[in-house]
């Protein structure tokens, strides 16, 4: 990545059209991968303020305040770029990141959940071995099927071994013996593996 010649192009674009809600958007974004944070979230507000209808920056508004520590915040920018356009994957997790971090465990699960249930997502699942580590820790301390229902989804979806997947729909199914979809999800990684 060339940052410092990206911020410097982008800073031109700002200037000469100071209304480019997108210029004010990728300079945001510039400066937080380049650490500038402060600058970044200042170019962010002002995308917003010229197109409060782009889920991206929303998401991106959310992203940077779960980073920051700045979690109520980071929950209200996500929700709406939810409302906006729910069809990535990223406002989901980093909304269920958010609830993990407030101790809502099972509105995390739920936001897991639907990031992995979208139809067709858009990009792929941003900070999955942060959202893995996450959960894991948060269920050794709550137990929950749906929960380990979800991490077995999600370590499918990071490559991890099969066993250690179908050892999540196991406990998914020990802590909840009636639990069709924990049942079907070991099924599947049974027919995969050829594992009992």
């Amino acid at each position: 990545r060339n940052l410092p010649s990206s911020i410097m192009t982008l800073t031109g674009a700002v200037e000469l059209a100071p209304d480019l809600a997108d210029a004010h958007y990728n300079l945001g974004v510039a400066r937080w991968y380049a650490g500038d944070r402060a600058k970044s979230v200042e170019s962010l507000a002002k995308a917003v303020q010229l197109n409060p209808a782009a889920p991206e920056v929303y998401a991106f508004v959310g992203m940077a305040r779960r980073e920051l520590g700045d979690l109520e915040n980071s929950r209200r920018a996500l929700q709406r770029a939810l409302a906006l356009g729910p069809s990535s994957p990223a406002p989901y997790i980093d909304l269920g990141l958010v609830f993990l971090r407030q101790g809502q465990h099972e509105r995390a699960v739920g936001q897991f959940e639907a990031a992995l249930n979208l139809p067709s997502p858009t990009g792929p699942i941003p900070d999955l071995d942060l959202v893995i580590a996450e959960l894991r820790a948060a269920l050794s301390k709550t137990p929950s099927a749906e929960g380990r229902n979800v991490l077995g989804l999600l370590l499918g979806k990071q490559g991890a071994d099969p066993r250690l997947v179908a050892a999540e729909f196991r406990e998914a199914i020990r802590l909840q013996p009636a639990y069709a979809q924990a049942h079907n999800n070991l099924g599947l990684v049974l027919i995969q593996t050829g594992d009992q």
